[in-house]
C-alpha cells in the first residue's frame, strides 16, 4: 500500500478553504477558567495557604 504519487482526499479541506471550519479559537464562552502558573523559588516547599479572595470576581 503506497500513497506516493497519488492525490489525498481530506474531508475537512473544503470547510477550511471556504472558511466554514470551526477552530477552538473561534469559540467564546463566559465560563472560562484562567490559570496562571507560579514557580516557587524553594524546591519541595509545602504550600501552607492560598488567598483566593483576590482572585474571585466581586
Amino acid at each position: 500500500m503506497t500513497i506516493i504519487g497519488k492525490r489525498l482526499y481530506r474531508k475537512e479541506a473544503l470547510d477550511k478553504v471556504s472558511g466554514r471550519a470551526k477552530y477552538t479559537a473561534d469559540e467564546q464562552s463566559t465560563e472560562i477558567l484562567h490559570v496562571k502558573m507560579v514557580i516557587s523559588p524553594y524546591g519541595h516547599a509545602k504550600i501552607k495557604k492560598l488567598i483566593l479572595q483576590k482572585l474571585k470576581k466581586g
